[in-house]
């Protein structure tokens, strides 16, 4: 049997509720927006990158970029090499 992940936001009454009654998760269900289209079962890749740190007192415009810029580089690399070089330690293909 495949296991499924719902990543949704609660509050904390709405973590009560489905604890207590998990069968709410199928009633929310019933009550999507009209186009709703339901998830399906795909390929998921997950790339594991090396932890990034910042010196104490790094203004935050300067940390956001060097966040995107180390989340993207690897991206960039998988669109353009495939998902084997999206791993910390791809070394390029040959």
């Amino acid at each position: 049997m495949a296991t499924y992940i719902t990543l949704s936001n609660l509050t904390d009454t709405g973590r009560k509720t489905l604890k207590e009654r998990p069968e709410r998760l199928q009633e929310v269900h019933k009550i999507r927006p009209k186009g709703y289209r339901e998830i399906t079962p795909g390929p998921v890749w997950a790339h594991i990158q090396p932890p990034l740190t910042f010196e104490p007192g790094t203004p935050v415009p300067d940390a956001t970029r060097q966040i995107y810029d180390r989340l993207n580089a690897p991206h960039q690399r998988v669109l353009e090499e495939g998902p084997e070089a999206g791993r910390w330690d791809y070394s390029g293909r040959g």
